[in-house]
């Protein structure tokens, strides 16, 4: 996708870019100059394509981690979310019995992040309120990361 966006793709790494067939000229933010480059790390992309006519365009993305169900930790605080499901606005409670960094994430269906907070540092109690209004209807898949562990939760925007 040349759209000129910048996007997020939650996916395991490493994960393979593909600027697409079309071009003579391919210039990565890595310095690699092939239609494909291969990413190990978490991180901003992007790619400058060059066509037959001399047209440039550039496009960029931000590659996150999927974590693994496997790595997540059993002790993890309770969570609420209310009211659920909502015409957009919900309110996000948990309380963090340890000093934690905690990074909130709401994801649409495809992976794309809608909703980015990082919470720092963090003990106690914590309330915010999420405003999805301009979200479409459906599901999301809303992510706490924190120092020693994940949780996630669907929501529904209705």
């Amino acid at each position: 996708d040349l759209g000129g966006l910048n996007d997020t793709l939650l996916t395991t790494l490493p994960y393979i870019l593909d600027a697409g067939t079309d071009f003579i000229n391919y210039e990565w933010s890595t310095t690699e100059t092939s239609q494909q480059i291969t990413v190990n790390s978490v991180g901003w992309y992007s790619v400058t394509v060059t066509d037959a006519n001399d047209c440039s365009a550039i496009d960029s993305i931000y590659i996150d981690e999927l974590v693994d169900v496997s790595d997540l930790v059993e002790e993890n605080p309770q969570i609420n979310i209310y009211p659920n499901p909502s015409p957009g606005n919900f309110v996000l409670e948990f309380i963090v019995s340890e000093h934690q960094n905690i990074r909130l994430q709401i994801f649409n269906t495809i992976g794309q992040v809608v909703y980015y907070k990082d919470i720092m540092p963090l003990t106690g109690k914590y309330h915010q309120h999420i405003n999805l209004n301009n979200c479409a209807k459906g599901i999301y898949n809303l992510q706490l990361i924190s120092d020693t562990y994940i949780i996630n939760k669907r929501i529904a925007v209705e």
